[in-house]
């Protein structure tokens, strides 16, 4: 998952959820019960899809940067430098925090 730059929501390793979790302090307290071990699971599956949905989000910035009308003219020339910088910056391009 390292070639994913940019989203905060994929981490390195074997896990998606970071390792310090609420989840983590909840199964330490109630021990590994069928409820830790679901809740687990839906915490690493809503960061999956929060991933997914970042992923979703900037391939359709990247869309509405190249989006032009029949004349070919740019459907949003106002805005292209904002679009720019924000696809660069999730991508992890820039070497900052994403935006």
């Amino acid at each position: 998952m390292s070639d994913m730059q940019g989203n905060p929501h994929v981490y390195e390793g074997p896990q998606i959820a970071p390792p310090e979790t609420i989840n983590d302090h909840y199964i330490s307290e109630a021990g590994l019960t069928d409820e830790t071990v679901l809740l687990s699971e839906l915490a690493r599956n809503t960061e999956a899809t929060l991933a997914l949905a970042y992923e979703q989000r900037t391939a359709n910035l990247i869309a509405l940067s190249v989006a032009t009308y029949a004349n070919g003219s740019a459907m949003f020339p106002g805005q292209a430098d904002q679009v720019r910088n924000a696809i660069i910056a999730r991508l992890g391009l820039n070497g900052e925090d994403n935006a």
